[in-house]
């Protein structure tokens, strides 16, 4: 609200001070993430969405010709063959996602329990920021609005 920032300072400026961690960082890079992705543009977070725009317009023949020429391309084997997603295939696309977001490798090594390989058709690299694919999304959408 004033003009102050969202940072907590432990300290005042100057050379080699290290500030304390900025919480709103996480969110403000989560953020910048979601606008980059493309799953994120096809149906939003909370609202609105291009495929959804489609589907207002023209309709299921619409979202199928949305599919046929979008979707098949951030599937493994066009959508023929699901993929072997083992834990180190998972490693690789969590570090990328901390990376980008800014967080620690850290958070990846408490997840490895809850881990389990799995086939799946959508590419890990194709998916949003916390590993959700396009119908992770639209079903988040149906559950808000009810």
């Amino acid at each position: 609200m004033g003009g102050g920032s969202s940072r907590n300072k432990t300290e005042p400026r100057g050379e080699g001070v290290k500030l304390a961690f900025d919480p709103d960082e996480k969110w403000s890079n989560l953020y910048r993430e979601r606008e980059k992705n493309h799953l994120y543009k096809w149906v939003g977070v909370r609202k609105g969405g291009e495929l959804i725009n489609i589907y207002e317009r023209d309709g299921e023949e619409g979202v199928l010709k949305f599919a046929e020429e979008k979707l098949l391309t951030i599937l493994y084997d066009d959508g023929q063959t699901p993929k072997l997603v083992t834990y180190s295939d998972y490693i690789k696309w969590k570090k990328g996602v901390n990376v980008q977001l800014g967080l620690s490798e850290e958070s990846i090594d408490m997840q490895q329990s809850r881990f389990k390989e799995h086939f799946a058709l959508w590419k890990l690299n194709k998916r949003g920021v916390e590993g959700e694919n396009l119908i992770h999304l639209l079903l988040n959408r149906y559950c808000l609005k009810e």
